[in-house]
């Protein structure tokens, strides 16, 4: 008799555990290919979770609707500040500031008002060129030097970024500026890697900005650097460390 309980209930669990087989595998008996029993799966799943299928398409729809508005909007706004800027550079003011002919002052401000008109990156770009040129022009080194810093933050790539902050950097010493120099000189060495020469100007121009500021005991640092750098293919380094042995016999003179 026990016996006969204990194959009874061995076969009640073995018919338990099919069903439940059967109830969370319903393609356990599928016949067909390994492509067919993925398509059956899918549209299973899409069959017993339709609501979430809904939504989720829904969301897709959203945000591909949102993106191509986004573009449009986008298209538009350059279009708008490019047809801006070159009616802009028809206005005779400008004209006359580009050429020398005429202050800068004014036509500086219309670009800085374009800037605040049209914000993107493109916008801004091209009006802080001009108006650096600009600058350049009229000799206002301190607001070349912080508009070609400016133009460092906008401009994307290591070597573009290193141009501008070096030549941030020089126009912050014509001016007189040699802290904000020196500042622009370190972050322009950052985004240096393969170009010799301008590692060369940076370091002959630290050397002239320590001095400048009364740091005579550190301007040997950035001369000693310059002299590592490997001139045999590029004279204009070899012109550039002639230069900073002048400048260090030189006589010092007095901390500003």
């Amino acid at each position: 008799m026990a016996k006969r309980l204990q194959l009874h209930r061995k076969k009640t669990i073995q018919q338990a555990t099919q069903r439940q087989e059967a109830v969370y595998d319903p393609f356990r008996d599928f016949e067909g290919s390994r492509y067919e029993l993925m398509v059956a799966r899918f549209f299973y799943f899409v069959r017993n979770n339709l609501k979430s299928v809904f939504i989720g398409l829904g969301v897709i729809f959203v945000l591909i609707v949102g993106f191509i508005f986004y573009d449009v909007y986008q298209t538009g706004r350059e279009e708008k500040a490019l047809d801006a800027f070159e009616e802009l550079t028809k206005n005779p003011v400008m004209k006359a500031a580009a050429d020398g002919s005429a202050d800068a002052t004014v036509a500086v401000r219309k670009l800085d008002e374009y800037m605040e008109a049209y914000t993107n990156d493109s916008a801004l770009k091209r009006a802080s060129l001009f108006k650096l040129t600009l600058l350049e022009t009229s000799a206002k080194y301190k607001e070349a030097g912080e508009t070609a810093f400016k133009l460092s933050e906008l401009i994307d790539g290591q070597s573009v970024k290193a141009f501008y902050l070096t030549r941030a950097a020089i126009l912050f010493e014509e001016a007189g500026e040699n802290s904000q120099s020196l500042t622009m000189s370190e972050k322009a060495l950052n985004y240096v890697s393969d170009d010799d020469q301008i590692r060369a100007t940076l370091f002959f121009l630290q050397a002239r900005v320590l001095r400048k500021i009364g740091k005579e005991s550190a301007v040997r640092q950035p001369i000693d650097a310059l002299m590592k750098i490997d001139d045999k293919t590029n004279p204009e380094i070899t012109q550039l460390k002639h230069a900073a042995l002048v400048f260090l016999l030189d006589d010092k003179p007095k901390a500003n």
